[in-house]
């Protein structure tokens, strides 16, 4: 990781919104950002454990409630890594950043 990184833990109930999806994952964990030189790489490392090896891989069925988190990580990020254990679990997505064009100095 570079030193252009962010890096904070979260814990249920500091962040309204996200609370719901972490719960899921044992209530607590870690997220860092970072930049590379083409892309932005978010990783969220919890103590949950993910059985299904293809989980967000499909669309889940619209009657369905709740269960999209991945499957719209997987429709919007350009790589999704998951490693799940019994001891924990680290989802890893890559983003593509473009490069900010270079200007020519004026002559």
């Amino acid at each position: 990781m570079s030193s252009n990184s962010l890096f904070f833990t979260y814990n249920q109930g500091t962040t309204p919104p996200s609370s719901q999806q972490f719960t899921v994952g044992g209530g607590g964990g870690t997220l860092r950002v970072w930049r590379e030189p083409d892309a932005v790489v978010c990783e969220v490392r919890d103590r949950g454990f993910i059985r299904d090896p293809l989980v967000g891989r499909m669309a889940p069925p619209i009657e369905q409630y709740g269960g999209r988190g991945l499957w719209i990580v997987n429709q919007l990020c350009d790589l999704v890594q998951i490693r799940s254990a019994p001891s924990g679990t680290v989802v890893r997505v890559h983003m593509h950043a473009a490069r900010p064009a270079t200007v020519a100095a004026p002559s």
